[in-house]
């Protein structure tokens, strides 16, 4: 079976895993709460980092190497400081309805970019990890810190919001060169 054409295949991934999670609130709340917020931004990193992985294997390009050991170690580090703080400060994370498309989009996309290698795989992961980083800052945004509320959750919500966006303008300037150097 032919594949698709690598750039509209990335698309297709990045288009699927994450349309309409941007806005998924709670419609009966209005609002998350900061045990789903944790599930929510633990769930997310964990995909970046699965991603991330993947990438440390299949990848041709040291630039796409080079990213993905930055997601990697930033995305796990995150985790394990939010986890800190939730364990003490007595926050169960918590399932919503967009910490559970997360994991069911981590996966598909996972198992979809893992078919993939050398310069093909490295043009599909960073455009999905440009859309990525792209939903994580909108998403963190317009649901997350309107909606936390134990002060220390937003400022690692902020923290790493600033992590994010240093992670996307990385990501744009790998995908860019890729793009000028033919690849």
């Amino acid at each position: 079976m032919k594949r698709p054409s690598t750039s509209l295949f990335a698309v297709l991934i990045a288009a699927v895993s994450f349309s309409g999670c941007a806005t998924m609130v709670d419609p009966a709340s209005g609002a998350l709460t900061d045990a789903e917020i944790a599930q929510i931004v633990l769930t997310a990193n964990q995909g970046v980092v699965e991603d991330g992985q993947i990438a440390a294997a299949r990848a041709a390009s040291d630039a796409v190497k080079g990213f993905a050991g930055m997601i990697v170690q930033d995305h796990t580090a995150a985790n394990l400081r939010i986890a800190e703080l939730v364990s003490r400060a007595g926050i169960t994370p918590v399932e919503s309805a967009l910490s559970r498309q997360l994991a069911a989009n981590a996966g598909r996309t996972a198992e979809t970019i893992g078919t993939w290698r050398g310069t093909e795989f490295d043009r599909i992961f960073m455009e999905t990890q440009v859309q990525l980083h792209r939903w994580f800052l909108s998403t963190i945004d317009a649901n997350l810190i309107p909606s936390v509320r134990h002060p220390e959750l937003r400022d690692l919500l902020e923290a790493q919001r600033g992590s994010i966006a240093v992670h996307l303008a990385r990501a744009q300037q790998v995908r860019s060169g890729m793009v000028a150097e033919g690849q």
